[in-house]
């Protein structure tokens, strides 16, 4: 059964059968109400029921005479920023009928690489023109307390980091100028943060984390700054889904977590720390 279920106030699934018993009376209730998603330029099906206005449960498959076939499902979750990051690219999953994105995240170099939950949205108006909505799931995460920071150390940072940007996209225009001042700009930065490791917590130190976690390509272990948080109520099993506007290493997306399955009080302005499925709603503006 999918991990992330609980994420979206399905804790009551405890095992396959559940899944399977749950995933027939969606199909059933979809046939009968006529709600089922297909895309022009292929033939595969998708039924999608909201439990809040945030998350879901999508089941895809194929109809064959009538009856729908599952052949798999997944809980998603929207996200309402468009994500600065652009270009990406989107790739099929060799397996099944979902779909994989990446993009470049200027602030480290690092490729993002997201989940896309409503391929059937765009496979007919796929282009260029393309924008993403990134989104999150976790079923595992703490809330820490947030890093004093003055006003000027606030714009001293915002400022590196918007030097450290241009510099990446001047490294990959080539540019040799740029490759030595962001080497050396990386060694002071490690020289400094290696002095203040010796006495300090590591969370002390670092403010936001976003790194690749696990041998899954969309899975990210983060610290992340709360930008605003609420309470979303499942609207079929009554379980609080926490919803947080989530901002590290210069990517902001919407958090989902159960309740049950946070520790601490989240509150604007504290932290989240944990692992998270990270999604992405492509959009076209």
């Amino acid at each position: 059964m999918h991990k992330y279920l609980r994420a979206i106030g399905l804790s009551n699934l405890k095992n396959n059968l559940d899944v399977i018993h749950w995933i027939n009376d969606v199909v059933d209730d979809a046939l009968k109400n006529n709600r089922i998603i297909t895309a022009d330029i292929t033939d595969v099906c998708e039924i999608r029921i909201d439990y809040s206005k945030l998350f879901g449960l999508a089941v895809r498959g194929i109809m064959d005479n009538g009856k729908f076939i599952v052949d798999y499902y997944f809980p998603y979750y929207k996200g309402s920023h468009y994500a600065k990051l652009r270009p990406f690219e989107i790739e099929k999953y060799t397996y099944n009928e979902s779909y994989a994105g990446a993009c470049e995240n200027l602030a480290n170099g690092i490729s993002v690489v997201f989940y896309v939950n409503n391929p059937i949205n765009f496979l007919d108006k796929y282009n260029e023109n393309m924008f993403v909505k990134f989104s999150a799931m976790s079923v595992s995460g703490k809330i820490i307390m947030p890093l004093k920071k003055s006003k000027r150390q606030m714009n001293i940072s915002k400022a590196l980091s918007k030097k450290r940007s241009i510099l990446i996209n001047e490294l990959k225009n080539g540019d040799d100028d740029a490759m030595d001042e962001l080497v050396n700009d990386d060694m002071f930065m490690y020289s400094k943060m290696a002095k203040r490791f010796a006495n300090e917590d590591i969370l002390s130190v670092v403010d936001t984390v976003f790194m690749p976690y696990g041998m899954e390509c969309d899975l990210y272990s983060i610290v992340g700054d709360i930008i605003s948080m609420s309470e979303v109520t499942n609207n079929v099993t009554g379980e609080i889904v926490y919803n947080m506007d989530i901002e590290s290493n210069g990517i902001e997306y919407n958090l989902g977590i159960n309740k049950e399955d946070l520790l601490g009080i989240p509150e604007v302005g504290r932290r989240f720390k944990g692992e998270i499925w990270l999604q992405g709603t492509v959009d076209f503006i």
